[in-house]
């Protein structure tokens, strides 16, 4: 779980290769977590994450089970570059991206805080131990903040977005929102569309 918390919301370089991300991951296990931790462990890690979110590369002498694309691929956070050989996960617009998606991982975050209201800025970037969604999905502050306003859109009694002294807060009215029902949601509403 580190490895996917450190790549998600401390590991912000644009383009890598499996190695430049190895090595930071194992300079954050030693400084941050003060822990021992094992090079090849690291090195497995960061493969594993990096075939979790990027779509696979296809070459003729591979075997049919490793072609197979995890269905984290499909959100595109990571990317592979053939002629570079390198990855890239860079924050962009994601419209493919779901409301109720984000509006699950919100109710999350505010839960975890025990808080009805964060500033957006709070949601958009790590501060201390906390999970960024804008860090997390890959998002750019503009579109972030889009998201946020087409969950306030669609949700209007559950949530709204307040500036207050100059700052964007996103507050959520309704205390007893569960976020699993978010997904239902969208699940449910994807079911009828393709029915």
């Amino acid at each position: 779980a580190t490895a996917w918390y450190w790549f998600f919301n401390h590991y912000h370089k644009a383009e890598f290769n499996s190695d430049e991300a190895g090595f930071a991951l194992a300079d954050f296990v030693k400084n941050k977590l003060a822990g021992k931790h094992s090079e090849r462990t690291v090195k497995q890690e960061v493969v594993l994450i990096l075939r979790m979110y990027a779509q696979s590369r296809s070459q003729s002498k591979t075997a049919l089970d490793d072609l197979l694309d995890s269905p984290l691929a499909s959100l595109k956070l990571i990317n592979y570059i053939p002629a570079t050989k390198n990855y890239q996960s860079l924050p962009v617009e994601r419209p493919q991206l779901a409301v109720d998606i984000i509006g699950f991982a919100v109710n999350e975050i505010l839960n975890q805080h025990q808080v009805n209201q964060l500033p957006i800025e709070e949601l958009m970037y790590r501060h201390q131990q906390s999970v960024a969604l804008g860090a997390v999905f890959r998002l750019t502050e503009t579109a972030l903040l889009a998201k946020l306003e087409l969950l306030v859109a669609k949700y209007p009694n559950d949530y709204r977005i307040d500036e207050i002294a100059g700052i964007h807060q996103f507050s959520r009215l309704n205390k007893n929102i569960e976020p699993l029902q978010l997904l239902k949601n969208h699940y449910t509403d994807k079911e009828q569309v393709t029915v």
